[in-house]
This record gives C-alpha cells, sequence and structure tokens, in this order.
C-alpha cells in the first residue's frame, strides 16, 4: 500500500484496528430474546437507588461484558406503560462472594439502548 494511503486508512481505523476495539450499539439490548430490565436487584442499591443511573451502568455494563465486550459507554431506557417480560440482573450475596445473574422478570423501566466497547 503506498504510504499516503495507508495513512489514511489507518487514521480513519479501518486498517489496523480489531474487532474487540469496535464499539458495539444493541437497540434494544436483548438477552435470549427479551428485553433487558434497567433496575438492578442487588442489596447495595434499594427503594429508587435500584432503578438509578449508578445501579443502571453497572447493569449495562454486565451485558457487555456477557458480550466479551469491556464495558457500556452509553445507554439510554424507556419506560413501558404496560409491564412486560424481561431479563432483571440480579445480585445474590453466598458465603461472602457476591453472584450475579440474569432472572425472569416482568418489568417497565427497560433498556432502549446500550452502547459497548
Amino acid at each position: 500500500m503506498k504510504p499516503l494511503i495507508s495513512l489514511i486508512l489507518w487514521g480513519s481505523g479501518l486498517v489496523g484496528a480489531s474487532a474487540a476495539d469496535a464499539a458495539r450499539t444493541f437497540s434494544p439490548p436483548v438477552h435470549d430474546g427479551r428485553r433487558i430490565e434497567r433496575c438492578y436487584a442487588s442489596p447495595r442499591y434499594s427503594g429508587a437507588d435500584a432503578c438509578g443511573d449508578d445501579s443502571a451502568q453497572e447493569v449495562a455494563d454486565q451485558f457487555c461484558r456477557d458480550r466479551g465486550l469491556r464495558r457500556s459507554t452509553y445507554w439510554s431506557a424507556t419506560y413501558s406503560k404496560r409491564k412486560v417480560a424481561a431479563w432483571a440482573l440480579e445480585e445474590l450475596g453466598a458465603c461472602g462472594i457476591l453472584v450475579h445473574r440474569w432472572t425472569d422478570h416482568e418489568g417497565r423501566s427497560l433498556f432502549a439502548r446500550i452502547d459497548c466497547e
């Protein structure tokens, strides 16, 4: 490749970037065919905090990690007037270890989009 063409392609991210470096957008994000609840069922969050921005960021980060990506760089949520079948991230304490798992849930505050890197 000629140096100028190579420099242009490299600078635009077309050469030298791996698939792991590329950002991925999930809109709407789904897990096993169902939407993702933004609220986090965790003993660290209670009441309104379970659906706050900090807990939602943790759920979005876990969603990304489950797909082999590092973290969420952006997310947005929507509110459904009716409850819909969704997945919620749950955190349980077992023998002093926190365990994360996806559980069946009927939710209203759902992720509309999650961007991962």
